[in-house]
């Protein structure tokens, strides 16, 4: 009888070993995952997302606009395009591509001539690229025109991406998340 004790509680022992070494693997892991989330999203540039917002948060409504404004530090290469991407939310937001455009310093009279818009069709991707890449210093506000808000409401994350002159993989300045109600 006490031979089985003495089990007993060698077998509760190294299964709470073996979950506390799991506890602690799973800390590691949770802690080089955090790690490198944020030397993503910091990546030497400095570019960072002020701020994001909708004129309208109202399923379904038409004639919306959606502006997403990114800092472009003095220390900064100039920029050359911004890619914006919806992440996460119940339906996929689709975009006029004759809404879409640029401005500088919070000043919607100041628009930046574009080179080139693009929208993936699978994913709604917008990429916005600039005709002369936009030195630093300034503040750069991307507008995107739905044909209407989502169907659903909720919570829409949108992840947004600066690349640099030269750079081809681009770097992640921050996510977005735009709410919407009934």
């Amino acid at each position: 009888m006490q031979l089985l004790k003495w089990f007993q509680v060698g077998l509760l022992t190294g299964t709470l070993a073996v979950s506390l070494g799991s506890v602690g693997v799973l800390s590691q892991s949770v802690q080089a995952q955090e790690s490198q989330v944020s030397i993503t999203s910091t990546k030497s540039s400095g570019f960072r997302l002020l701020d994001a917002k909708t004129s309208e948060q109202s399923v379904d409504t038409r004639n919306t606009m959606y502006y997403f404004t990114i800092n472009l530090p003095k220390d900064a290469p100039p920029l050359e395009r911004i890619t914006i991407l919806q992440v996460g939310g119940r339906n996929l937001i689709e975009y006029n591509k004759d809404r879409i455009g640029t401005f500088v310093n919070r000043q919607r009279g100041q628009q930046v001539p574009l080179k080139e818009i693009k929208i993936d069709p699978k994913s709604q991707e917008v990429t916005v690229v600039f005709a002369r890449p936009l030195q630093p210093g300034q503040i750069v506000t991307v507008n995107i025109g739905p044909f209407e808000n989502p169907q659903t409401d909720g919570n829409y994350l949108f992840s947004v991406k600066a690349f640099p002159q030269g750079d081809t993989n681009g770097q992640l300045v921050g996510y977005a998340r735009l709410r919407f109600v009934r």
